[in-house]
C-alpha cells in the first residue's frame, strides 16, 4: 500500500514552515527525490512513543524536500541519499512534529526507529486511570504489547508476575495492568511519605509469539511502572535484568549493585526513581530509537 500525504499537512507546512518548500500532493509515485548521485540509504521505522505502535506519517521531509517514498503498513520507509548528515522532518496527524538529524553511511543502512510524541496523553496513562486498581500497599506495572515486526497492538497477551500467581490479559489496544502488592517492601530512605520499595519479575507471552521478561524491576509504592513490550511472531524471546541497566548512583542509593535475586537490598540516604521508559531502547537487531 502506498503512503499518501494529507492536504492538512501540506497546508500546515505552508503556514508553519515557510523555509520548507512544499511539493504537490503525492498519489502513487515511489521515485526517490534524492540526487542521482546518492550512494547511501536512510531507513526509518515510525512508532508512537507512548504506546510503541506503528505510525504512518503524513509527511516526511529530507533536507527540506518532501520525500514521496513508500511507507509500508509496518511504518517502514527507505530513501536514497548521499552519505553524511541529513535533516529529517516528520509530520503526522495527532503527533508533535519531529525535527532530527540523521546520518547516512555508505557501507551500511541501520534501521532508525523514529518515536513520535502524541499530542494527547493516552487515556490509559493518565494518572487517574493508572491509580485505578492500584493496591493500597503497592503499585501497578502497566504496558502496551505490540507485534515486534508490524507494530500493531496485540490483544489477549498474558502478563504475569513471576512467582506471584498474578496474571492479566491485554485488551484490544494491547494494554495490560498488573497489580503489585508489596508486603515485603523496604522503607524508602529519608522519605516522610512512608514510600516502600522492592523488586519484582514479570513476563509477557502470547500464543504464536515468543516471550518478553523483565527481571529485578525496582517498584515503589504508589509509583506506576510503564513499559512497551514487543513480541516476535513464531517464538523466541528476550529476558532483561534491570539491575544491569542501573547506573552506579542509582544502584548505590538503593543498595542494589551486583544484587542477585533473593538478596536483601541495604538502605542508604537519598532517592532516585528509576523509570524504564527513560532508558535508551536498543533492539536485539541493533536498531535504536530517535525521540
Amino acid at each position: 500500500m502506498k503512503s499518501t500525504f494529507s492536504p492538512w499537512v501540506l497546508a500546515g507546512l505552508l503556514a508553519t514552515s515557510p523555509t520548507v518548500p512544499v511539493l504537490a500532493q503525492s498519489t502513487t509515485s515511489t521515485a526517490p527525490t534524492r540526487s542521482t548521485t546518492a550512494t547511501a540509504m536512510l531507513v526509518f521505522t515510525f512508532r508512537d512513543s507512548a504506546r510503541g505502535t506503528v505510525i504512518r506519517p503524513d509527511a516526511v521531509l529530507i533536507d527540506n524536500q518532501m520525500a514521496f517514498n513508500t511507507i509500508d503498513e509496518a511504518g517502514r520507509m527507505t530513501a536514497a541519499v548521499t552519505p553524511g548528515d541529513h535533516r529529517v522532518l516528520v509530520k503526522a496527524r495527532g503527533y508533535k512534529d519531529l525535527d532530527s538529524r540523521q546520518t547516512a553511511l555508505a557501507d551500511q543502512a541501520p534501521n532508525n526507529v523514529i518515536m513520535l510524541d502524541p499530542e494527547k496523553e493516552p487515556d490509559q496513562l493518565k494518572p487517574e486511570n493508572l491509580s485505578k486498581g492500584m493496591p493500597a500497599d503497592g503499585t501497578v506495572i502497566v504496558g502496551f504489547v505490540v507485534d515486534g515486526d508490524t507494530g500493531k497492538p496485540l490483544p489477549d497477551a498474558q502478563a504475569e508476575l513471576i512467582g506471584k500467581n498474578v496474571k492479566v490479559t491485554s485488551d484490544q489496544d494491547g494494554f495490560f495492568k498488573l497489580p503489585v502488592h508489596m508486603p515485603d517492601g523496604k522503607q524508602m530512605p529519608d522519605d516522610p511519605r512512608g514510600v516502600v520499595y522492592t523488586q519484582r519479575d514479570f513476563r509477557v507471552t502470547k500464543l504464536g509469539y515468543g516471550f518478553e521478561e523483565r527481571l529485578n524491576v525496582l517498584v515503589e509504592s504508589g509509583a506506576p511502572k510503564i513499559y512497551q513490550i514487543e513480541l516476535l511472531r513464531g517464538g523466541g524471546g528476550n529476558s532483561a535484568d534491570e539491575n544491569a541497566g542501573r547506573n552506579d548512583l542509582q544502584s548505590s542509593l538503593f543498595g542494589l549493585a551486583n544484587v542477585e535475586p533473593g538478596d536483601e537490598p541495604s538502605t542508604a540516604p537519598g532517592r532516585v526513581p528509576v523509570e524504564p521508559q527513560d532508558a535508551p531502547h536498543v533492539h536485539d537487531d541493533g536498531t535504536t530509537h530517535s525521540h
